[in-house]
């Protein structure tokens, strides 16, 4: 009866298990819940960049801080006129670009106006939260 009941608890085990192995490969997070995405042809485009102004978004794929704001973003990115480039700090070109503008966290926004540059953060820890900082968000992609 022992050797059944150890069984029994072995197979229920292992069920749980495959169960919760495939709960968490067919996840699929909702947008929020998602990272940016580089702007493609990155490079390219700023070297063709004739704008006097445009914005540079720093991100890294599952930094809380990036995605706290990502919505407040991409809100900002639609109600500017200003050009807004998408970078993640982990390919090459913005491995580059994190050197060129030396850019310290991932959650940074930094603004190109006529040859000079200004950084800031878009997200931080605010009262035990990590939240968007919506004047910094406003500051670089506002007029």
């Amino acid at each position: 009866m022992r050797k059944k009941s150890t069984w029994i608890v072995g197979v229920l085990l292992v069920i749980a298990g495959v169960a919760i192995m495939g709960a968490l490969f067919f996840y699929k997070p909702s947008m929020s819940q998602r990272d940016f995405v580089e702007t493609p042809q990155l490079y390219q485009k700023l070297n063709q960049e004739k704008s006097k102004k445009f914005v540079l978004v720093f991100f890294k794929n599952g930094c809380p801080y990036c995605r706290s704001a990502k919505d407040e973003i991409a809100s900002a990115i639609k109600q500017s006129d200003i050009p807004v480039y998408i970078v993640n700090t982990e390919s090459k070109t913005g491995k580059d670009l994190v050197n060129h503008f030396r850019i310290k966290y991932a959650s940074t926004i930094t603004v190109l106006d006529s040859g000079k540059f200004k950084s800031l953060p878009y997200a931080d820890k605010i009262d035990g939260k990590i939240r968007p900082i919506k004047s910094n968000i406003k500051q670089a992609l506002g007029e």
